[in-house]
């Protein structure tokens, strides 16, 4: 598949995650989850409420822009959150349900690694902004991945931006974290979670093989019952309403080296 096809099948992926019962929010260059928020209310979860940017509280904006933080997404909000007043102690009281992070490293048990890559030349990356008090305050992360391979799918994270299920089944509820990561979607396949906190394959995108999934991920993936599925594909109508929503192609930049 193309980027392009690939992209818009990422959005359907995390839109079909997305229920009217849910208040949602993103932070920056988030161009895939947006797109996702956006295709969501206007087809499976019409009543899902999104606080675009952190701060406008169910807005009602038509295209993405350049930011995905920015005033373009408070446009016909029912309220405008001050971020650091307002919208923590919405998070802190357990008001905002989901989260969408990506990352640098992600590893097998939905850890995420944005601050540092160790070895002999360690790598400086940009950093968490925010990445850890989210993920352990709103009980549900989704992950995306444009980069399926093995740099991005390690066995155990370098460093602990973001946590997921840390490193044993309990441990995130014995510390007080609700909920944890749901759903990992990237460029070749879809995952969630087993029970016990471990990365599970749960669809593989049309035309990838479960060889490739399993060459191009630094751990042991968990499996599902029976056949793997293959995660659908867009509909000509979800196509149109992705292209109407992001008509400038933010959405492909997420794939540029």
């Amino acid at each position: 598949m193309s980027d392009p096809a690939i992209a818009d099948l990422m959005v359907c992926a995390l839109a079909d995650c997305l229920t009217s019962d849910e208040v949602c929010t993103n932070g920056a260059a988030s161009f895939l989850p947006v797109a996702a928020i956006g295709l969501a209310r206007r087809t499976g979860a019409p009543a899902l409420t999104h606080i675009g940017g952190a701060v406008g509280v169910d807005p009602r904006w038509q295209e993405l822009s350049g930011s995905t933080v920015g005033p373009a997404y408070w446009e016909g909000a029912a309220a405008l959150l001050n971020h650091p007043h307002e919208f923590w102690p919405f998070v802190g009281a357990g008001r905002i349900t989901t989260i969408f992070h990506r990352a640098a490293q992600i590893d097998a048990r939905g850890n995420l690694n944005n601050s540092e890559i160790h070895g002999e030349r360690p790598v400086r990356l940009p950093g968490g902004a925010a990445m850890g008090d989210t993920a352990a305050l709103i009980p549900r992360v989704l992950i995306w991945s444009t980069t399926h391979d093995r740099r991005t799918f390690v066995d155990r994270v370098d460093y602990r931006t973001c946590p997921g299920y840390l490193d044993r089944p309990g441990q995130r509820e014995a510390l007080g974290m609700p909920g944890g990561p749901d759903r990992v979607v990237t460029d070749l396949a879809t995952m969630d979670f087993t029970p016990e906190g471990r990365m599970r394959l749960r669809s593989l995108h049309p035309g990838v093989d479960l060889a490739t999934v399993e060459e191009r991920t630094g751990f042991e993936l968990a499996m599902p019952p029976g056949e793997v599925p293959t995660t659908r594909e867009p509909t000509p109508a979800e196509s149109d309403l992705i292209a109407a929503l992001d008509p400038a192609g933010y959405r492909f930049g997420e794939f540029r080296a």
